[in-house]
């Protein structure tokens, strides 16, 4: 009983380890300060995941993790979830199902391009590239790895070539005639940080961070070198091209900007259109149409028809940071989520893009909590409450999930097997899991700021909330929860006062009960 409790709790801790990625080491190269990740990653590592485990500990099984990329192609959208690449068959865009998924891999996979012979090929950070058959959608295996000097952020293929953005590496040409015995072929330094690539005819266009938009002259695979390059305001993350010689660019901070590469060695910027929010990734539809990817800001569809002036014909709100996103059939197009996971939206009408369909797995761990019953209750931000059974450590799977109002933060669990969530600015949430597959709500209670973390003492629940570093004393019955109380952790001008049914604000100095 005490191993399998060990191998039980071993495997909460690798949960963690594989889902957050918090305060890890970046890798050999410092991070550069124009190097933007959505807040949650904490600027944290794509390194070779399993080799930073302590020798003393086994790494047991992965469930999970955010979602950071997405490809389609032929009914099957291609995601990376964290350190897995999952097949999902996207036949039915309202009812998404995953039907295959690798095993845990060894680094974060940041984006997926798939050829039409059924191999998917992921850059994988500090991993470098990982060579995938899908060709059994319901079996996807590694065939090969291959190492790259920097970081592999951004991947393309063109023939039997592919072009990996390797961070600090620049760019990388890998020739994949052989993909279970791939062969770096020829490589092009880069002045930034080569964070997208982009193909067509002989050229690889590079979205390289604080240095902009990078175009190499690749019709020679053994010796690309640069031509050309437009430098962008803010710090370019994503790059696709469109028609008529234009190629967009998503620029964090600075939205979207449109080139012109009708001249590859002397591009310009022939308009910009600035969203608000940071933009990540960008694609571009059949119909012309640019898609991006704005973190909280969810999904802009902007017209380039005149390139001077691109105009924003609608937009999409995502629960989570759409980080990449990927234009299929039909007008759809499939946002890589980071916590909320894999978004399907109707593009058809552009002027009102809406959610048709999602597949959500857990995404950021941001709080777990085992039980002896065999469950590990996950805080998963934008995708709220999931359960997930441990009772064989080597095979976790979810088996119930709540979509809480907030972002699941933190979370606790009573003594009676109920949950109580803190979940940001929604408050506290209290469910009962007790039939795992189909979790309720019993109650709930607004605290005074951002409820980032709970704990269970005696007949209260504290919710730690951000706003006023206050401590807040929740009653426990779960139906009628309520404010009892509050401690400051520091000298502030604000608390609370009460009855408990109206409470008002006083003013007072110090620590205020």
């Amino acid at each position: 009983m005490r191993m399998r409790m060990s191998i039980i709790s071993l495997l909460i801790a690798s949960l963690l380890l594989s889902l957050t990625w918090t305060s890890a080491a970046w890798g050999p190269e410092p991070l550069s300060q124009y190097a933007p990740l959505p807040a949650a990653l904490d600027l944290a590592a794509s390194r070779n995941l399993t080799a930073a485990l302590p020798q003393s500990v086994e790494f047991v099984a992965h469930l999970g993790g955010a979602a950071l990329a997405i490809a389609v192609r032929a009914g099957y959208a291609y995601a990376g979830f964290g350190p897995s690449l999952a097949v999902i068959d996207v036949s039915d865009p309202a009812h998404p199902v995953q039907v295959g998924v690798t095993p845990f891999l060894s680094g974060l996979v940041w984006d997926i391009a798939v050829a039409s012979d059924g191999i998917a090929y992921a850059a994988a950070g500090a991993s470098g590239l990982l060579i995938i058959d899908v060709s059994d959608p319901l079996h996807p295996s590694v065939l090969a790895d291959l190492d790259t000097p920097g970081d592999a952020r951004g991947v393309a293929t063109a023939g039997d070539l592919v072009y990996v953005a390797d961070a600090w590496g620049g760019l990388c040409v890998v020739d994949v005639f052989d993909p279970a015995s791939p062969v770096i072929v020829g490589s092009c330094p880069t002045p930034g940080w080569a964070m997208d690539v982009a193909v067509a005819a002989d050229y690889a266009y590079v979205a390289d961070l604080d240095q902009g938009l990078r175009i190499i002259d690749a019709s020679s695979p053994e010796a690309p070198s640069e031509i050309g390059f437009c430098d962008t305001p803010g710090a370019a993350y994503g790059v696709a091209l469109a028609s008529g010689g234009l190629v967009c660019v998503a620029d964090y901070n600075a939205g979207l900007r449109v080139i012109s590469v009708s001249d590859p060695a002397l591009p310009y910027e022939a308009g910009s259109y600035e969203p608000s929010g940071h933009s990540y990734g960008v694609a571009v539809g059949p119909d012309g149409h640019v898609y991006v990817a704005g973190a909280a800001y969810g999904l802009s569809v902007v017209s380039v028809t005149n390139p001077a002036a691109p105009v924003e014909l609608g937009w999409c709100s995502t629960p989570g940071e759409a980080f990449n996103v990927a234009v299929g059939p039909g007008g759809l197009v499939y946002v890589a989520d980071f916590g909320g996971g894999l978004r399907v939206i109707d593009g058809s009408n552009p002027s009102h893009p809406t959610e048709s369909g999602r597949y959500e797995r857990v995404g950021l761990a941001n709080r777990v909590v085992w039980t002896e019953v065999g469950y590990a209750y996950v805080a998963a931000g934008s995708s709220g409450l999931r359960i997930v059974q441990v009772s064989d450590p080597a095979s976790p799977a979810e088996v119930g999930s709540f979509d809480t109002p907030g972002t699941a933060s933190g979370l606790a669990v009573t003594s009676g097997g109920h949950v109580c969530v803190a979940d940001e600015g929604a408050g506290l949430r209290i469910y009962d899991v007790s039939a795992p597959a189909a979790p309720t709500e019993l109650g709930s209670c607004p605290t005074f700021g951002y409820a980032r973390g709970v704990a269970v003492q005696g007949n209260t629940r504290m919710s730690p909330t951000a706003t006023r570093a206050s401590t807040w004393l929740i009653s426990r019955t779960p139906r009628r929860p309520s404010v009892q109380g509050g401690a400051t952790h520091r000298p502030t001008r604000w608390t609370l006062r009460w009855p408990m049914a109206t409470p008002t604000w006083r003013t007072c100095t110090g620590a205020c009960v």
